[in-house]
């Protein structure tokens, strides 16, 4: 089942080479945390000099030893790092975003410091006007979308792909595949192929979660002596006994042979449960990367209780799929539907199949076979600038990871929700209720706007506080007097922590709701309390930290606005982007091109 080595590298191998490239390259130093729990360990790493550390800027990792958690999470620093998700790529520090005729003092100041950005995304992009119709019907026959609902008249930003079916280079809209599929499908390793293979498993892994959710698949159980002589059955073995509760090992494959192993994890008179998802080329790194993501970041097994009633809504209720399904996908805390404990299989567990797991080049034939077979065409984009291999992979049908139940509200243009967020003050009523409704339906995702100082609104306060924020400014009475109630039910010491006085919000709704007088109200809280809640009511930016983009002379947060020091470090990637573009065509080298079959299943 592994018969292949784990890494190309060993872990203080990986970790010594990244972290020199880190500090040679970007001036970047690193913090880390260390969990450990029974025999698993996890960690976090975070840009700790530059002043930034408020931001926690940084990745997790995991693995069944310190030095393999620790190089986990290094890899996944260099992957979001070279593609440009660690720190968002701020399109309105780009030149060419600049106002000609009438600059602001931030531009001017970006122009002065020589950090001004010459591209949006990357120095191989291409912008193509949305009136380009034949590359727009080649993108859309490769998407199996329609680019006018996402772009409505806007520029495309292209860069190049490699398809993997078509041996070819091919152009992509990035912000599109971003905005569909978050982080899904980027990857970093020792060698370009372990990495890719680690991309897919990613993919193949997040498309069977969508499934289960999607068709309320029941998987199989795999007996666990079929992994008896690893180190995970003994694991697993004493985790049973310090817990008291049975982890049962699920064939996760769906009856399609995708190398996806599941863990349902169930006390002892069924009523509480989890369940994890892992997929490699290996059967047994699938069940490890299950067990250890399971107590990722956690000192104790987490569990939910089984509730009968809202997991069968999860089965047949497409927005609470969207929530839950949105839920595990980000932070792996969500529901499952019922099914998920059903006793009776969707489909037969057949085996291991004893093919994966030899060597790299075998699971790259067996990988790009099987989604041939599935019909689908694998995009590969190298991004590995500063040297340590790094990739985004795009599979349509499979990767996308937003709206894929409702259908809804994934929004055409995410810059301009980012500019609402930064810019509260000056935003449209139109615009700050399209922000506060991707807010409400996608609460989840509101770590996208997370910026660049801790003072502004969604980074310093909890989801129903800001949304309560947003709604108040609309004079939306109901959901302002819902969001204050989640708000107040965080308790008075959660509020005190985010520097809310918890008086005010309870006087804030004593007076939104209108059921005491103005007399009572001063009697219970004192004139002070009832002024100044009154005040926020009537104007919320006197109560709400917020930043004013780009004012900088009249902002209220000034002082602890890290936007500069961001973008000078978003400069020294750009330079060195600029200095070793990679060549996408090189990617067939990987592949070793594409049995001509394949293209027949597509």
């Amino acid at each position: 089942m592994r018969r292949k080595q784990y890494k190309a590298a060993a872990p203080i191998t990986t970790i010594t080479n990244i972290r020199r490239t880190l500090w040679e390259r970007l001036g970047i130093l690193l913090k880390e945390i260390n969990y450990k729990n029974h025999s698993l360990y996890s960690c976090r790493i975070s840009i700790h000099n530059k002043n930034i550390q408020g931001l926690s800027i940084g990745t997790n990792g995991k693995g069944l030893s310190y030095e393999y958690a620790l190089a986990s999470a290094h890899g996944e620093f260099m992957e979001r790092l070279q593609n440009q998700m660690m720190i968002f790529h701020f399109n309105f520090a780009c030149v060419d975003s600049f106002n000609r005729n009438k600059q602001t003092d931030f531009e001017k100041e970006l122009l002065d410091r020589g950090i001004a950005l010459k591209y949006y995304m990357a120095p191989d992009e291409v912008i193509l006007s949305s009136t380009s119709a034949e590359e727009i019907r080649k993108i859309e026959k490769r998407m199996f979308t329609n680019l006018s609902n996402f772009y409505a008249g806007r520029a495309i930003t292209l860069v190049p792909y490699y398809s993997v079916l078509e041996e070819k280079e091919v152009l992509m809209p990035i912000d599109l595949i971003q905005a569909l599929c978050t982080s899904n499908g980027m990857c970093a390793g020792n060698t370009p192929k372990e990495a890719i293979l680690q991309g897919i498993s990613e993919i193949l892994e997040r498309y069977v979660l969508r499934l289960l959710y999607q068709d309320n698949i029941t998987p199989p159980t795999i007996p666990l002596e079929n992994f008896h002589g690893y180190d995970i059955y003994h694991i697993i073995e004493s985790l049973r006994l310090k817990y008291n509760v049975d982890f049962i090992v699920k064939d996760c494959s769906l009856g399609k042979g995708i190398p996806t192993i599941g863990v349902l994890v169930v006390n002892e008179d069924c009523t509480k449960y989890n369940f994890h998802l892992g997929a490699d080329p290996s059967a047994v790194t699938a069940l490890e990367r299950t067990i250890t993501e399971m107590f990722q970041g956690r000192t104790s097994l987490e569990m939910h209780d089984v509730d009968v009633d809202y997991q069968k809504k999860i089965e047949t209720d497409p927005y609470i799929r969207e929530l839950e399904f949105g839920k595990t996908y980000t932070k792996g805390n969500g529901h499952f539907p019922l099914s998920i404990l059903s006793s009776m299989p969707s489909y037969e567990f057949n085996g291991l199949n004893e093919e994966w797991g030899q060597s790299d080049d075998m699971d790259i034939k067996l990988m790009v076979d099987l989604l041939s077979n599935m019909g689908v065409d694998i995009y590969v984009r190298d991004v590995s600038f500063l040297g340590f291999p790094a990739y985004s992979i795009y599979i349509p049908k499979l990767s996308e990871s937003r709206g894929v139940f409702s259908k809804a509200n994934i929004p055409d243009d995410f810059s301009q929700l980012f500019k609402t967020v930064i810019n509260i003050e000056d935003a449209t009523k139109k615009e700050i209720k399209r922000l506060a409704s991707f807010i409400s339906e996608f609460p989840e995702m509101s770590f996208l706007f997370e910026n660049f100082n801790t003072e502004n609104f969604l980074v310093k306060y909890p989801v129903e506080v800001s949304l309560f924020f947003l709604y108040l400014i609309l004079g939306d009475r109901e959901k302002s007097v819902y969001y204050l109630k989640k708000s107040i039910s965080l308790g008075v010491n959660t509020l005190s922590s985010y520097g809310i006085d918890p008086r005010i919000f309870t006087c804030m709704l004593d007076i939104l709701c209108d059921e005491k007088t103005k007399e009572s109200m001063t009697s219970i809280y004192g004139q002070r309390v009832y002024t100044q809640s009154l005040q926020s009511i009537n104007n919320p930016f006197v109560l709400f930290s917020h930043t004013s983009c780009f004012d900088c002379g009249n902002c209220s947060v000034k002082g602890k606005c890290n936007l500069f020091t961001l973008i000078d470090i978003l400069k020294s990637l750009e330079n060195q982007y600029i200095s070793n573009i990679p060549d996408q065509k090189k990617l067939k080298e990987v592949f070793g091109g594409v049995n001509a079959e394949c293209l027949h299943n597509i």
